[in-house]
């Protein structure tokens, strides 16, 4: 207020400029601030889900495989009901295939990191497109397959 009193005009421009430089410098440094948290929450967030995805990986491979002999054993039994040759090849895996035929998926993992990103919308400060859509794609083929699923469950009851 003393350089307005005193009408010094280059003194009253020149704390006007301190003060909008100084706010400018803090405002750019907690935007600098903001965005080192979104890239160290970014990096926690993919490590953590890379983690996740590894350990469901190794637990999905044995129900992958089981999966794909029960659809080998089913495509031989095929084999031998459209040509009837091959029943010497045929045993008891063959009907453990045709008895469990009607379960079409195993477990569905879902890694609690994809949950997480989602629902507290920290997904947004992922920087790669491809990595953010791959989770949202995921998400939402996770969520037809449960709604799949409950059809299927539905339908079953109807026809018992």
């Amino acid at each position: 207020m003393k350089h307005v009193r005193e009408q010094n005009w280059f003194a009253v421009g020149l704390d006007f400029l301190i003060v909008v430089v100084g706010v400018f410098v803090g405002i750019q440094v907690a935007n600098w601030n903001d965005a080192q948290r979104d890239r160290q929450a970014e990096t926690l967030y993919l490590d953590r889900l890379h983690g996740e995805i590894a350990a469901i990986a190794s637990r999905a491979d044995p129900d992958y495989q089981t999966q794909h002999d029960r659809l080998e054993r089913m495509e031989e039994v095929r084999t031998f009901f459209a040509t009837g040759s091959g029943i010497e090849l045929l045993d008891r895996h063959h009907c453990g295939a045709l008895s469990q035929s009607h379960i079409f998926a195993l477990t569905i993992f879902y890694p609690s990191g994809i949950k997480e990103l989602i629902a507290t919308g920290r997904i947004v400060p992922i920087r790669d497109d491809r990595i953010r859509t791959a989770i949202l794609a995921f998400d939402q083929a996770n969520e037809v397959l449960g709604q799949v699923r409950t059809d299927i469950q539905t339908d079953r009851l109807l026809l018992v």
